[in-house]
């Protein structure tokens, strides 16, 4: 069976929602329209929002030794 697509607002709403408040706040919202859960992340990045960070790749901390020891020598000219 076939269920009634979403209007407008909804498919508005839901990466509003999902840009906002991440997955967690997206999904009850989703759920509640009658989409599937992912819906929301999808409808980003048809519109050209994608995740902050890669997959693989770890943000770099400030404690971390390789940092600071870049940060001590400064800056490299080519």
């Amino acid at each position: 069976m076939k269920r009634a697509g979403l209007t407008r607002e909804q498919r508005q709403a839901l990466p509003a929602c999902y840009l906002e408040g991440g997955f967690d706040a997206a999904k009850p919202l989703a759920e509640s329209f009658g989409a599937r859960a992912r819906y929301p992340a999808q409808l980003a990045r048809k519109h050209d929002h994608t995740n902050y960070r890669r997959r693989g790749q770890t943000p770099v901390r400030q404690s971390d030794p390789r940092r600071q020891w870049a940060v001590a020598r400064g800056p490299v000219s080519v």
